[in-house]
């Protein structure tokens, strides 16, 4: 080969280990277009907020009764939970074996419940069934028995399952995270405890109702395969009735802890297991920090290449799986990690997770701090999730909803969609850095005897001790 040949072939060959050695250049964003519900409002005040989807054969109806959170005493609590868990089991006019046989002429789905923001319903059917959907959300909202026999079973059900609340490790550690983390007279630990119930019949439910239909404002998410106009007037014909929604539901946040991040310690005596949930306030007053405290929570743990998987399983195999969910409400948000862990391993794998929580806050250019590579991937991700979402119609109407629950319009979720977007590294790395693990509450269910002197050992020693009972069911006199 002559030297000519030869030095172009150096040349070549260098410029191409160069290439390789570069990062890819990052492709511009794609936009993703969320659909817009259309916006009305029924005679009675009621917003209405309707998703056309021609392409659905379903049509799914959402009633959301929106409370402004307020101290309610146990028996208070216990009568709204109990309402709305007995919406099905009867009307003025039919029974619950005639409900049950309206469902199945329609080709319904019916479901019902409440959270600490009010009372829901949802109904799924057929396209082609939205009147008599409609009209059955209405006789079941509108017009509910309450039967003295159901609502007793109901409570003596839950009374069972209080009962096995405190030996059910999963249950154990929710319960304890909402009372450890808000303290009991916050509306999301105002848990239904299943007390004094045997004077608690029709009468008091259906003026528990009553006061409900009065009080609440109403948001209906109307979804699917239907013309806006004559969804409307048959959304007017059935519950027109409904109010109009007062101002947007506000949940205090809950205060930071006194003297650093908290340690709660609930014994699960003989368990081999250790179940963790840390959760830390993170700021949510605009869409920016929306997308900040999405982008973090994808980091630290919304995948499988998260940093606590590859720290805790990949790197150190402690844990089957680690990870982190953000947790928004009307006021206040917070980011939350979970996982589990053998006994014996527990310190090590406690202090990896602090180690973790305090690397995501390192500032811009020292060790932890958030990469380029790490913003894209978390980045891609939540525009998967969103971009997945508009295959289904329910997953759709889930954005929906957690709008309405939190106060938002419905435009909302593209801005948020827009502000993951734009939102660079500096900005992100900025947020992180301002994060402050002392203002942590750290919820650990294991046996007490012996995790508790292997935490003290670590320097994790805990800052409250409960018994099962306790987290399940709070204080004493509230039981």
């Amino acid at each position: 080969m002559s030297p000519l040949l030869l030095l172009l072939a150096f040349a070549v060959a260098a410029l191409s280990a160069a290439a390789e050695s570069q990062p890819p250049a990052a492709e511009p964003l794609r936009q993703l277009d969320l659909p817009c519900p259309e916006q009305a409002t029924l005679s009675g005040g009621a917003q209405v907020w309707l998703l056309q989807r021609p392409s659905s054969p379903l049509v799914r109806l959402e009633v959301l009764l929106l409370e402004d959170p307020q101290p309610l005493s146990r028996r208070q609590v216990l009568e709204r939970w109990l309402a709305a868990a007995l919406l099905d089991k009867g009307t003025r006019e039919q029974g619950p074996s005639q409900i049950d046989a309206r469902l199945d002429r329609l080709g319904a789905r019916w479901d019902a419940g409440r959270s600490p923001l009010g009372t829901w319903l949802r109904v799924e059917a057929p396209a082609t069934e939205l009147d008599g959907l409609l009209e059955l959300a209405a006789d079941l909202l509108l017009r509910p028995r309450f039967p003295r026999r159901a609502a007793h079973s109901t409570i003596r059900r839950w009374r069972r399952s209080q009962a096995l609340a405190s030996s059910s490790p999963g249950r154990l550690l929710q319960r304890a995270e909402l009372r450890a983390v808000y303290g009991e007279d916050h509306p999301l630990a105002r848990l239904p405890i299943a007390v004094d119930y045997r004077r608690l019949g029709p009468r008091h439910l259906r003026r528990t109702h009553r006061r409900l239909l009065e009080q609440a404002g109403a948001v209906i998410l109307l979804s699917g395969d239907t013309r806006i106009e004559p969804a409307l007037a048959a959304l007017e014909r059935t519950l027109g009735t409904l109010g109009a929604p007062g101002r947007p539901a506000h949940l205090p946040a809950p205060e930071a802890p006194a003297k650093g991040p908290e340690l709660v310690l609930v014994d699960d005596p003989g368990s081999r297991l250790v179940r963790v949930t840390i959760s830390l306030p993170v700021p949510m007053a605009s869409q920016e920090d929306h997308a900040t405290a999405a982008l973090l929570t994808q980091v630290l743990g919304g995948s499988a290449t998260g940093r606590l998987d590859r720290r805790l399983r990949d790197d150190a195999g402690l844990v089957y799986g680690a990870s982190a969910a953000l947790q928004a409400w009307p006021g206040h948000a917070r980011l939350r990690l979970q996982t589990r862990l053998h006994l014996a391993q527990a310190p090590q794998g406690l202090a990896l997770l602090e180690e973790q929580l305090s690397g995501l806050t390192s500032e811009p250019g020292q060790p932890g701090a958030i990469t380029a590579a790490e913003l894209a991937s978390a980045r891609a991700r939540l525009l998967f999730d969103a971009a997945a979402d508009l295959d289904t119609l329910r997953a759709t109407a889930g954005r929906q909803r957690e709008l309405a629950w939190r106060g938002l319009g419905p435009s909302v979720g593209q801005a948020q969609l827009d502000a993951l977007a734009s939102l660079d590294l500096q900005a992100l790395q900025r947020a992180a850095a301002a994060l402050d693990p002392s203002q942590a509450t750290w919820i650990v269910v294991g046996d007490r005897e012996r995790l508790e002197p292997a935490l003290e050992r670590s320097g994790l020693a805990p800052t409250r001790l409960w018994s099962g009972q306790r987290a399940a069911e709070g204080p004493r006199q509230d039981r």
